[in-house]
């Protein structure tokens, strides 16, 4: 496998059997306690979190991919200007300061990357949507469009492999295809085919948005499908109660 894949991963697992709703829900809680406190300790019990989750879920290894080469352009060039930038602590006359900060971003990064992609292997894209409706059920006392907000949410996330297979699609069709006689490989040329391959991507999701509008309007709705009121199982409620005495306990100490 040469990326991350986020897709549902088929196991049966304690954390797969907990509802999309708690599994969001904890995911924000740690989110936003990593977020504003990113300390090196925190960042470490964020991602000791995330491996025994992994772990839980009895998700194959082979769901983590290798990080694209861009990354690693991106992580040297940052931190090599992070350097330059100095600041304490010093060590043999250069400043380490700028690094360790980029390094705490760095890592920050990856984890809430990670603890997305968990969400993602654990949870089907229809429990995604049924879940944030019954979250945002509350805003229905308020005159919002719950139902709309909720369907434009899901076909957001529908979407996201759609997207991703209509640019590996493309991407390969550009690979077949024979360079012209008369092609440029300047900077103008890769820029105007750069603007090339995105325009394609446009017009192929515009393409996919308007097939799945056709199968809304065959199923005879434009919302998307009522929340299944299913009471929360004594896991779900441990898991929540778990990570809020988590991040307080993070905000509190560090």
């Amino acid at each position: 496998m040469s990326a991350l894949q986020l897709r549902h991963v088929e196991v049966s697992s304690p954390i797969h059997r907990l509802r999309a709703d708690t599994k969001i829900v904890c995911v924000l809680v740690f989110a936003m306690a990593l977020a504003f406190n990113p300390e090196w300790p925190v960042i470490g019990i964020g991602w000791g979190v995330a491996a025994a989750v992994f772990l839980f879920a009895r998700l194959p290894v082979a769901v983590v991919g290798p990080p694209p080469p861009i990354f690693f352009y991106v992580t040297f060039f940052g931190g090599l200007f992070s350097l330059l930038s100095g600041g304490d602590p010093t060590v043999a006359g250069i400043g380490l300061g700028g690094v360790i900060e980029f390094a705490q971003f760095v890592a920050l990064s990856l984890l809430l990357i990670v603890l997305a992609a968990l969400l993602a292997w654990t949870t089907t894209i229809s429990e995604v949507g049924l879940g944030l409706g019954v979250l945002m059920r509350p805003l229905r006392f308020l005159r919002l469009p719950v139902d709309e907000l909720t369907t434009v949410v899901a076909l957001a996330v529908r979407s996201l492999p759609l997207v991703r297979e209509e640019i590996d699609i493309v991407n390969d069709a550009r690979r077949t295809r024979p360079p012209l006689p008369d092609q440029k490989n300047g900077f103008r040329a890769q820029l105007v085919d750069a603007i090339d391959f995105g325009a394609t991507i446009v017009v192929g999701a515009h393409r996919r948005s308007r097939e799945l509008a056709k199968a809304l309007l065959a199923r005879g709705s434009l919302t998307a499908p009522d929340v299944l009121d299913r009471p929360h199982r004594s896991a779900d409620i441990v898991a929540m109660l778990t990570a809020a005495t988590g991040a307080v306990w993070i905000f509190l100490s560090f």
